[in-house]
């Protein structure tokens, strides 16, 4: 077995070898490349920059929306609270440049949202509306499709701890919020980290979304290299920058939590407190209105289209959906039994 894994291991890392390979041999006329400083003198301190302000918004995001959600669901029960248990993890079936798209073309001028406000308030242009294409019109987006990475690991790490740490921090003196924010929240740190890093590892990675609204990231420096310039070992180079940016938070992670030691216990399953009046209605609120910016409203946008472009169907819908599945499940059963038996 021990073997197996290691074969395994080594297929899986095939590719950060293969960005590593120019670099083993120095005297390489690969190496002789001036992409990249031309790159480091003109714009890529731009791109490392935004690339910051966007993992960190997102991060921002994530975690509100991922943590709220999630102590919500697991900790109370309230009106709809069976719906949104499931519901909260729809918006990862919504792909981060389709939503960037309907992000934009829901809030743009032309859109139906700044088109009723307009027409309600009686006013050609609204000065005060935000440019949904824009770096914070990218993190808004990002949020809310990611969100769910964050949502399920942390629901789960919540359901697992033990249901009477609010009742100690109470005879400790601690307010609720004292309770949420000294035990749980502590008890819960590696489980949101955890879901934190899925969702900025696929901001780091992703080129399409951040392309359409107009940011210019570390990705994009690197399709740019690559695809512009035509410099595949440019490309390389910037592409392990970005993988040692990823490794370096791993690191930072791992170095502050090191000396930090959980324990958690089985015993005592989580008792949810029933809400009620004001409290129900703000716990439902928060629920609804990730679901509603996650999927609802981009669920309607795309009706929308559909009806605005006509209801039609091609032949090849079919070969598509049928490929899409066949690979969400392939993959699927291949990443159980990797997860399971390795």
């Amino acid at each position: 077995m021990n073997r197996i894994v290691v074969l395994l291991a080594l297929l899986l890392f095939l590719p950060l070898f293969g960005l590593a390979a120019p670099f083993l041999f120095p005297g390489s006329e690969l190496l002789a490349s001036g992409t990249l400083s031309h790159l480091w003198n003109f714009v890529l301190g731009g791109y490392i920059a935004s690339t910051l302000v966007l993992i960190l918004g997102v991060g921002v995001g994530v975690f509100i929306l991922g943590v709220g959600n999630a102590w919500i669901i697991a900790s109370y029960e309230f009106p709809g609270k069976k719906i949104f248990e499931w519901a909260l993890i729809l918006p990862l079936a919504v792909p981060t440049y389709v939503m960037a798209y309907l992000f934009v073309d829901l809030l743009q001028f032309s859109g139906p949202i700044q088109s009723g406000l307009r027409s309600m308030l009686g006013m050609e242009s609204l000065w005060f509306f935000p440019d949904p294409r824009s770096l914070s019109g990218a993190i808004w987006s990002f949020s809310f499709c990611l969100f769910p990475y964050v949502y399920l690991i942390t629901r789960t790490a919540f359901l697992e701890r033990s249901g009477r740490l609010i009742e100690v921090s109470e005879t400790l003196g601690y307010s609720p919020l004292q309770g949420f924010t000294k035990l749980v929240l502590p008890m819960a740190r590696p489980a949101i980290f955890a879901g934190m890093a899925l969702a900025l590892m696929e901001v780091l990675a992703d080129f399409g979304a951040v392309s359409y609204f107009g940011v210019q990231t570390f990705a994009t420096g690197i399709f740019k290299a690559w695809l512009s310039f035509g410099d595949r070992v440019a490309a390389v180079q910037l592409a392990l920058g970005l993988l040692s940016f990823v490794l370096l938070i791993f690191f930072i992670e791992q170095s502050s939590r090191s000396k930090l030691r959980y324990a958690s216990s089985s015993r005592g399953k989580t008792l949810a407190k029933s809400l009620r009046g004001k409290k129900a209605f703000f716990a439902f609120a928060f629920c609804g209105a990730t679901l509603l910016c996650g999927f609802l409203l981009p669920a309607f946008a795309l009706v929308q289209l559909l009806f605005k472009q006509g209801l039609t169907i091609d032949i090849r819908y079919l070969d598509w959906l049928s490929n899409s599945l066949s690979v969400s499940v392939l993959t699927a059963v291949i990443s159980v039994i990797l997860a399971v038996f390795f």
